[in-house]
């Protein structure tokens, strides 16, 4: 077996699991017959930040409690760049809001970026404690009610 370098260009937006297959670049056939195909099988790295679905991204986007219930603008790090996304007032944790058009790029458009929010607690701080309890005092709520 002969061991050789190829340049392969790989197709805008090809998914885990594809296959791309290279004419006559395999192994020589037998008898003196052509090369066949090489079959180069696609996989992709798992990323710390980012989930592939099919074409579609998901990803965790942590906001503070105020944020989910006032409601912000937060800056998103897409794999394409930073976008601004609206967070609603009275968001819940576990809820998706997607950015249409910012997954995966492909040849036939490019897929979506699904963004999971993520309620997250500030540090312990006892200033801010009494802050917390006086807010809660000002309502009559009760989320296991």
């Amino acid at each position: 077996m002969v061991e050789k370098r190829l340049n392969v260009k790989i197709p805008k937006g090809i998914e885990p699991g594809k296959s791309i297959r290279l004419k006559d670049k395999g192994e020589p056939g037998l008898n003196g017959g052509p090369p066949g195909d090489l079959l180069l099988k696609i996989e992709l790295d798992a990323h710390s930040k980012y989930e592939l679905k099919g074409k579609d991204v998901y990803m965790d986007l942590p906001v503070t409690p105020w944020e989910a219930a006032l409601g912000a603008k937060v800056n998103v790090e897409t794999p394409a760049g930073s976008v601004g996304l609206n967070i609603p007032k009275n968001m819940q944790n576990g809820k998706k809001m997607r950015l249409t058009g910012k997954g995966l790029p492909a040849a036939d458009g490019a897929g979506d970026l699904y963004t999971v929010i993520k309620i997250v607690n500030p540090p312990d701080n006892s200033k801010a404690e009494k802050q917390w309890q006086e807010l809660a005092k000002q309502f009559d709520f009760n989320p296991r009610v």
